[in-house]
């Protein structure tokens, strides 16, 4: 585990000089920085990852090259640099994030080189919008769903380091697929949601692993009625890396969360899960609950998986519980007997484990599960 030369980043960071919206004031992400919101060595939320290759800028991306442009972007995805979207960013930018929580955003913050808003107004259709890659490498993502409005957001990311706010007003809806194949760079994704009272996010994430790939998800209840459903499942092999970390926050009372993550680590892949539920001392009334299974295929496979409960109210209904295991060597061998070869009946087998959680053709297909049907 590497140690973060503190002073060295702050020095490169405060010299930086920001050529995309110079106008936004980042003189907050350094403050945070400076009082001691890098990652510590044996950090918890850093304790089975190494955080120095994310803290280092050498490139301009994870692979040493740019990335590709996106195409021609639907007409409701705006950039940060047009005058019509200036004062939703302003108003809307690191609202959601706790920039001390995650210092990557903060960093994120002061080198942004691509910014897109999607504003759904109350009164407009529901639509789908899919986001591909994107040009640049620091890229932050405003999603913006106001009242009773719907929007079914399908998010392939790029192996960069890209921040997405998403704010849901009362009694919208937010449905948001994330799509990670595997790749060999550094890669850091944050999502941070606020949802107001009666709102509905709805997320899920399909991913393969990286040579690192770090993914923060951060929700807030704020409001009476509001509702968050997370859902994922992870297929990692070779010696791919994969640190999923989770929390769910119920700031005010009457919300319901749903975490239910699933992973097959096989090979010397690394998985890392941490789940959280934090429940405000005024947040009575709260339903919520938090699973994570594991599968692992090889001897030198890595799983390491803790839930948590943070609770300050007495009046809430909650769970949480996670499981590692093998595959049952008694199933295996009655698809054995049934003329099923061993590979491919443990295809089968992990297939059906992951299509618990997975219920997007798009995702199984990122996490190459698909095996022809049998007659058992």
């Amino acid at each position: 585990m590497g140690l973060i030369d503190a002073a060295s980043v702050i020095e490169a960071l405060e010299a930086f000089e920001p050529q995309y919206l110079p106008w936004l004031d980042r003189r907050d992400a350094i403050a945070v920085l400076k009082d001691g919101a890098l990652p510590r060595p044996n950090s918890e939320a850093w304790k089975y990852t190494d955080p120095v290759p994310f803290f280092e800028f050498n490139n301009d991306s994870p692979d040493g090259h740019n990335t590709a442009t996106i195409p021609a972007a639907p007409s409701r995805l705006v950039g940060f640099e047009s005058d019509a979207v200036r004062t939703l960013v302003t108003s809307h930018i690191n609202q959601a994030v706790d920039q001390r929580r995650y210092p990557l955003a903060a960093i994120s913050y002061l080198k942004m080189d691509r910014g897109l808003v999607i504003h759904v107004k109350q009164g407009d259709a529901a639509e789908t919008i899919e986001l591909g890659e994107l040009d640049g490498h620091f890229q932050r993502i405003l999603v913006i769903v106001e009242t009773e409005a719907r929007l079914e957001l399908i998010e392939t990311t790029t192996g960069s380091n890209r921040v997405v706010e998403c704010f849901v007003a009362p009694g919208a809806e937010l449905r948001h697929r994330r799509l990670q194949a595997s790749g060999t760079g550094i890669d850091y994704n944050l999502v941070a949601i606020n949802i107001s009272e009666n709102g509905s996010y709805i997320f899920s994430q399909y991913s393969a692993g990286a040579h690192l790939r770090r993914n923060d998800i951060s929700v807030n209840i704020l409001g009476t009625g509001a509702n968050a459903e997370l859902t994922g499942a992870w297929q990692l092999n070779e010696a791919l890396h994969l640190d999923n970390q989770i929390s769910v926050n119920h700031l005010v009372g009457g919300g319901t969360s749903r975490q239910h993550f699933r992973g097959n680590v096989g090979d010397s892949a690394k998985s890392i899960f941490n789940g959280r539920i934090y429940i405000a001392a005024d947040a009575q009334k709260t339903n919520a609950t938090l699973t994570n299974r594991n599968l692992v295929t090889s001897p030198k496979a890595e799983v390491y998986t803790k839930p948590e409960l943070e609770i300050y109210a007495n009046d809430v209904i909650c769970s949480h519980g996670a499981t590692v295991g093998q595959l049952d060597a008694a199933v295996l061998f009655y698809f054995q007997s049934r003329g099923i070869g061993e590979d491919e009946a443990r295809a089968i087998l992990i297939k059906g484990f992951l299509n618990e959680v997975v219920a997007h053709d798009d995702g199984r297909a990122v996490l190459g599960i698909e095996v022809r049907n049998h007659e058992i």
